[in-house]
């Protein structure tokens, strides 16, 4: 015991009489001993922080990962709609061009025929 315990030992006795003295040290010692284990439950040993540090690396490189991953999907995705949108242009332009050249066609044998 240490000089502490001793002391509170002392008053608990004079005041409540030996046995009831040394069962409250006992209750108190036990009462806080069982909270300092459910404590350490809790807390996180170093070896959990660096399991969690590595954890976090892992996770920020799979995402980088992914994102590359992603960006490259991407990039393939609008090259192709690029190319879709390039010929969709070149038709709708070959419609255009032909309808204007059938519409110069009737406008041509209109005032033919109306002259």
């Amino acid at each position: 015991m240490s000089a502490l315990e001793l002391k509170t030992y002392e008053i608990f006795k004079a005041k409540f009489g030996e046995a009831e003295a040394t069962t409250l040290l006992e209750f108190i010692a036990t009462t806080v001993n069982q909270k300092v284990a459910d404590q350490k439950e809790n807390l996180a040993s170093r070896d959990d922080v660096r399991k969690l540090e590595k954890e976090d690396i892992r996770i920020e490189n799979f995402i980088k990962t992914e994102n590359l991953q992603i960006d490259k999907k991407w990039a393939g995705d609008f090259a192709t709609l690029d190319k879709r949108i390039t010929s969709e242009i070149g038709r709708l332009e070959s419609a255009m061009e032909r309808n204007f050249k059938d519409q110069l066609k009737w406008i041509i044998i209109l005032l033919i025929g109306f002259a």
